[in-house]
């Protein structure tokens, strides 16, 4: 379901053409096709004499009362069923869970569901809303730093790559490497990889990896939090090195537009200082390397270079295209990204399942952010107590690395309905 706030970004869709022409099938021009179909049968049926338009008249009438008849009866009984459930917003949440959760549109319709996600706008907070958020909060485990003596670092630079999975590191094609710069970075002792970081991101794509990274909160469970809650007080990586650093200088570099997912308004509510627009680059301008000029610079030393995937790339694509001779054994059926962090204090690999929203409290361990209030939903992946497990966007895709208590996996799929209440109603630990 499109969210209902995404119907008036329609003009973001322009800078993203070639993507919205991809996703098309041949199987969607049925839908235009069969209304003119029908308007061109009607025309014709109008036409065939004033005689046999009485008679096929009145059979038409009888067939929309009957019609109309079965609709109400059918109306009153699901009117019935959902009150016997304590009403239209109780029924809803109650398909908030692992096997129920894409039932939504089927049973209550597109529309249903648009009148639904407008309602919990105008929800208002209650203490059995807080009490859900204190239980939760009660039962995540205790942020740990890491040894003091663990370099410290000054620059913090976090490069997102659109759709970028981790199948495509260290992965040849007809013998070439796709990713030959990551790769011999990867290689490096001084480098974090993991390569299982399981996508979390929702209704807001790419603006919802900015979140889970930069603040450490799980997305809407429905909707785009930079369209409804853009001004909600968040907390992030930059504020945290402010106040470790109160002069210090933050930037925003992006080829988006201002507007596009609200994304200038988000950057300043995340406490980033100067943004730098698609307007402000010279397109046609070559680039080299970017990893090699960060290396060059004096300050190098002292910086971290964190490289992830925004979210997974191939979506509804993903089952054909593994199914297919030529993807088969090089595209993954799972939906991870890389996490990968140039010049850190802690290098090595981590083989085991993380979300995307562990990256933030990775962060901050690895930048001795510990001072910070907000340690975020996630948990570090230095922390011996975490369990190698994840919960995707939709509440069903859970993946793990061997045998994860049941009692785990669902203190991390009731994570992302505290998140979503945490930004509706502007909790979030100040």
């Amino acid at each position: 379901m499109i969210p209902l706030e995404s119907y008036l970004l329609a003009s973001n869709l322009s800078d993203f053409t070639a993507s919205v022409i991809d996703s098309m099938r041949w199987i969607d021009a049925l839908l235009p096709l069969s209304t003119l179909i029908c308007i061109y049968s009607l025309h014709k049926r109008k036409n065939r004499g004033a005689e046999a338009f009485g008679r096929e008249r009145g059979a038409y009438a009888l067939r929309i009362k009957q019609y109309a008849l079965t609709t109400l009866a059918a109306f009153l009984l699901s009117v019935i069923l959902i009150f016997a459930k304590g009403g239209p917003e109780k029924a809803f949440n109650n398909l908030d869970n692992a096997n129920m959760y894409t039932c939504k549109v089927p049973m209550y319709t597109i529309f249903g569901n648009l009148i639904h996600e407008a309602n919990q706008q105008k929800m208002v907070f209650t203490p059995k809303i807080k009490a859900e958020i204190d239980n939760w909060m009660k039962h995540q485990p205790a942020y740990q730093p890491l040894a003091d003596s663990i370099a410290r670092k000054k620059t913090l630079v976090v490069i997102f790559c659109e759709s970028l999975e981790s199948w495509a590191i260290n992965r040849k094609v007809e013998g070439k490497e796709i990713t030959p710069n990551l790769n011999r970075y990867i290689a490096d002792s001084h480098t974090l990889y993991a390569p299982h970081v399981l996508t979390q991101v929702k209704g807001g794509r790419s603006i919802d990896g900015q979140l889970l990274v930069s603040t450490g909160l799980l997305p809407l469970m429905s909707g785009c939090y930079a369209m409804q809650f853009p001004f909600t007080h968040y907390p992030s990586l930059v504020k945290a090195m402010k106040e470790e650093h109160p002069d210090l200088s933050s930037y925003l570099m992006t080829v988006d537009k201002p507007i596009t997912w609200n994304q200038s308004v988000v950057a300043e509510n995340f406490g980033i200082s100067q943004m730098f627009f698609n307007d402000q680059w010279v397109n046609d301008e070559k680039v080299g390397i970017l990893l090699d000029y960060l290396k060059s610079r004096p300050d190098y030393k002292d910086m971290m270079i964190v490289i992830i995937g925004d979210h997974e790339g191939l979506a509804a694509d993903r089952k054909p295209i593994c199914e297919s001779p030529a993807a088969k054994g090089i595209v993954s059926d799972k939906q991870f990204t890389p996490f990968i962090v140039v010049n850190a204090p802690v290098g090595g690999i981590y083989n085991k399942v993380m979300g995307q929203v562990d990256q933030y409290p990775t962060i901050l361990n690895l930048m001795h952010l510990d001072h910070y209030k907000w340690k975020g939903m996630g948990q570090s992946i230095f922390d011996p107590r975490k369990y190698p497990a994840a919960v995707g966007s939709d509440n069903m895709n859970v993946e793990t690395t061997g045998n994860v208590p049941e009692k785990e996996i669902k203190r991390l799929t009731q994570a992302h309905r505290i998140s979503d209440f945490l930004i509706r109603y502007d909790k979030i630990i100040k």
